[in-house]
């Protein structure tokens, strides 16, 4: 399954990026935040969109705020659309 959007793909890679930067595996993550594993796999290849209770849920267990989580999703949207900008000029 392809990822919905940008905005899934860029979650999940921030998503990602905080849990391996923990060295967090994706199935402590899911043990500890009470998911199933495969949820959180699908949320790092953005084929899931998570709610905003499930964000606060993940970052608590990673014991970061939930906006560095957005704030990593940001960057990669921000570099993604300067990578799109550079191919089309």
């Amino acid at each position: 399954m392809n990822p919905q959007s940008g905005l899934e793909r860029a979650f999940g890679r921030a998503l990602r990026e905080v849990r391996e930067s923990r060295g967090v595996s994706q199935e402590q993550l899911a043990l500890d935040a009470n998911y199933d594993r495969t949820y959180i796999s699908l949320l790092e290849r953005g084929t899931r969109s998570p709610t905003l209770r499930t964000v606060v849920e993940l970052a608590e267990v990673l014991n970061v705020q939930p906006s560095e989580i957005i704030r990593r999703m940001e960057t990669t949207l921000a570099e993604a659309e300067k990578r799109q900008a550079r191919g089309k000029g």
